[in-house]
C-alpha cells in the first residue's frame, strides 16, 4: 500500500517522533509510507533526511480551501491507497479529500480526549490510539469497537539498553558528583508537563543530595519562566535545563524518572525510562496506568502533587527500593512493551484495511 501520513504540528516532540516511527514500521511491513506536512516542520525535514518521500502542504486555517485542493491533487498524482492523519488541521482536508476519492482513512489520537470526538473519528475507517484507556474513551462515546485499535509507541529493546560507561560519561559532562541522586524528566518546560512542580519539590529535598535535570521541548517563553522560578528558589546549583537531548545518555545518567504531567496519552519517555531500568514516578493520566502491572510505578492523581512529592521522597530515602523498582520496570518492559509488539499491532491495522500492499 501507498500510505500518506499527514501532520500539521511543527514541534519536535513525542507526536512527531511517533509519526516517524509509524512510517518506519509501515516500510518494514512492505508498504510505501509518504509524508505531507509544512516544509518548515521538524518532522518534514527529518523524514526527508531518513529517505521518505515528503510533500510540502499548506495546512492551516480550516476554512482555507488551498489545503483541501492540494491534498486532493496529491492523492490522485501519487496513487495513494490510505491516508493516515494525526492532528486536527491536517485531518480535515486530508480526510475529506480521501473520502471524495474513495480512499481509506486512519485517524490517530495521540493524547487523552479533552472533548467529545468529532465526526472525523466516526467516518474514519480505523482509529489508532496510544493506549487502551484512550481507546475505551472513544468507544464509550459511541465509536465502533472493531475499528478502534490501541498501538502504544513502545521502545526498541535493541536500542534502549543500559550502559554504565555512558552513564558515567554523561554525569562527568554535567559535573554530577558521585553520591548525588538524579531525578530527570524529558517532558520539557511546557505548562502541561509541569516541570515547575518538580522545581518546587526540590525545595522539599534540600537536605538530600538531589539534582534535577529537565530535558525536552521549550515552547514559547516557558524556559524563561522556569528559570525565573529556579532563581527565585535559589536552586541554580541543583536544577539544570538541558533542552533537546539524546534520551539514551540522559536515561542512563538519572536514577529516577519523573512525569508530573497534567495530561498525556502514553508518553514514550516514560516507557523508555522503564526499559532503561529506572524507578518511575508519574501522574495517573491518559493510559499511563496500563504500564503499572505489578505496582512497579508510583502513581498519583494529577491534582495531588503532594502525593507525587511523597512518592519521590520515599525513593530518595530508600536506594534499595529505587533499584528494585528499576529492575522490575526493565523486566516488565522487555516482556510486554517492546517495538515488536507495536509492529505486530501495526500489521493487524493495515491488514484489516483490505488494500493490496503489493501496490506499494
Amino acid at each position: 500500500m501507498r500510505i500518506l501520513h499527514t501532520e500539521w504540528m511543527g514541534v519536535k516532540g513525542g507526536q512527531a517522533m511517533r509519526v516517524l516511527e509509524d512510517m518506519h514500521l509501515a516500510r518494514e511491513l512492505g508498504h510505501t509510507p509518504l509524508l505531507a506536512a509544512k516544509e518548515e516542520n521538524w518532522l518534514f525535514q527529518q523524514a526527508r533526511e531518513e529517505g521518505f518521500e515528503t510533500f510540502p502542504l499548506p495546512f492551516g486555517h480550516l476554512a482555507d480551501p488551498k489545503p483541501y485542493l492540494a491534498v486532493l491533487k496529491l492523492l490522485q498524482r501519487e496513487r495513494i491507497d490510505v491516508v493516515h492523519t494525526h492532528s486536527s488541521k491536517d485531518s480535515y482536508p486530508a480526510t475529506y479529500a480521501a473520502k471524495v476519492l474513495g480512499k481509506k482513512v486512519v485517524r490517530s489520537r495521540h493524547m487523552a480526549l479533552t472533548k467529545r470526538p468529532g465526526h472525523l473519528f466516526r467516518i474514519a475507517d480505523a482509529v489508532v490510539t496510544t493506549g487502551e484507556t484512550i481507546r475505551q474513551e472513544l468507544i464509550d462515546y459511541g465509536l465502533d469497537p472493531s475499528k478502534v485499535l490501541s498501538i502504544p509507541t513502545y521502545p526498541d529493546a535493541r536500542r534502549f539498553v543500559p550502559d554504565r560507561e555512558r552513564a558515567e560519561a554523561f554525569c562527568r559532562h554535567l559535573g554530577i558528583e558521585e553520591g548525588q541522586i538524579v531525578i530527570g524528566t524529558l517532558g520539557g518546560t511546557g505548562e502541561m508537563k509541569r516541570a515547575w512542580a518538580l522545581v518546587d519539590m526540590m525545595q522539599r529535598f534540600s537536605s538530600l543530595p538531589v539534582v534535577l535535570l529537565i530535558a525536552g521541548p521549550q515552547p514559547h517563553d516557558s524556559r524563561d519562566k522556569l528559570e525565573e522560578r529556579i532563581q527565585k528558589a535559589r536552586l541554580q546549583d541543583r536544577v539544570r535545563i538541558l533542552g533537546y537531548i539524546d534520551p539514551l545518555p540522559f536515561l542512563d545518567g538519572i536514577d529516577i524518572y519523573a512525569c508530573p504531567s497534567k495530561s498525556e496519552g502514553l508518553p514514550q519517555a516514560l516507557m523508555q525510562a522503564m526499559m532503561m531500568g529506572k524507578a518511575c514516578v508519574s501522574t495517573r493520566v491518559g493510559s499511563i496506568a496500563e504500564l503499572d502491572m505489578k505496582g512497579n510505578l508510583l502513581l498519583s492523581p494529577p491534582e495531588d502533587l503532594e502525593l507525587f512529592a511523597k512518592h519521590l521522597e520515599s525513593l530518595l530515602h530508600s536506594p534499595g527500593r529505587m533499584r528494585d523498582a528499576g529492575r522490575l520496570n526493565r523486566e516488565l518492559a522487555l516482556k510486554h512493551f517492546t517495538r515488536d509488539e507495536m509492529k505486530e499491532r501495526t500489521r493487524i491495522l493495515y491488514d484489516a484495511l483490505g488494500v493490496d500492499k503489493e501496490r506499494g
